[in-house]
């Protein structure tokens, strides 16, 4: 692992312009340095020209060619108040090139992660997810990656992600409805934070995600945020569809100030419960006074056995 904040702080005495050359195991050749005009910049080189990249207010994005077969891409910091969000971008980037044995691979590899920094750093409102809707975001991803991709297209389940947009529901696909409560491992309870958020004139699925917070350290697919995204992006092959993805991230709330890519968790059970007018729940509907406007409650996880789907 680099350590990149240790890295350009090496580097206050260099030349502008300077590169110097990471030892890792990669493809593409991989640089860190400072730019011309003096700016904290990780850098690749290849033998074929990387798909076009964009910038954002925060990162600077420079490609072109040295020689016929030496191309560059070049990410630069604009705002050096996003520092320690670029040196956890450029470790990031650097692990996402390793380990490929064909150049085109490496670089898709590097436009996919990039994509998904750039939605972050695009979205730059300086405040982070809270633990708790961290730890919520993570059990949509997971259930949209392991429960709809399996049995929809990636544009059915991307358009059924209610994500950032203030939905009622997390999911809603054709006739029926998923929502997400993601809970610790020894939780034995999930509130339910409105008379909507279980109200619907279709049956629906109430679905309980039971997690275990992890180190840094662990290592296992789909152990975090970052690991889902990629990994949903990867299986998306239309741009439109992508670039809704990434929207919806983005109206969800994450940004360079969020330390997703740290937050790790251990997925212990998933558990999807059938709601229909049989299960508990209160709703605008069954709330015998109508002066009662708004009100949250919570379930016993333990009592809702009998609501089990298999």
């Amino acid at each position: 692992m680099v350590d990149f904040e240790l890295k350009f702080d090496e580097l206050i005495s260099e030349t502008k312009g300077n590169h110097k050359k990471l030892d890792v195991n990669s493809i593409l050749g991989v640089y860190y340095g400072l730019s011309r005009d003096g700016l904290p910049r990780l850098a690749f080189s290849s033998s074929s020209a990387s798909p076009e990249l964009k910038s954002t207010k925060v990162l600077r994005v420079e490609q072109g060619w040295e020689s016929p077969l030496v191309y560059w891409t070049c990410f630069d910091l604009l705002q050096p108040d996003a520092k320690k969000a670029f040196c956890a971008f450029c470790m990031n980037l650097t692990e996402a090139v390793e380990g490929f044995v064909d150049e085109y691979s490496a670089l898709l590899a590097l436009k996919r992660r990039y994509t998904i920094w750039k939605m972050m750093f695009k979205n730059d409102s300086g405040s982070a997810l809270s633990p708790e809707k961290m730890q919520g975001l993570y059990g949509e991803l997971y259930f949209l990656k392991n429960f709809l991709l399996p049995n929809c297209t990636p544009s059915v389940a991307i358009h059924a992600w209610g994500g950032g947009d203030g939905n009622s529901k997390d999911f809603a696909i054709q006739n029926t409805w998923y929502e997400i409560k993601t809970v610790g491992a020894n939780s034995t309870e999930v509130k339910i934070s409105s008379l909507t958020q279980l109200e619907s004139e279709s049956d629906g699925h109430l679905v309980i995600i039971k997690v275990e917070k992890m180190s840094r350290q662990f290592e296992k697919c789909d152990s975090n945020v970052e690991n889902l995204i990629s990994s949903i992006i990867s299986s998306i092959d239309d741009e439109e569809v992508e670039e809704a993805f990434l929207t919806k991230l983005s109206n969800y709330g994450l940004n360079s100030s969020c330390d997703c890519f740290s937050d790790k968790f251990d997925v212990k059970t998933v558990r999807r419960y059938k709601v229909d007018d049989l299960f508990p729940r209160l709703t605008s509907v069954n709330v015998p006074y109508k002066e009662i406007c708004r009100a949250e409650y919570s379930l016993s996880i333990g009592m809702l056995n009998s609501y089990i789907e298999e």
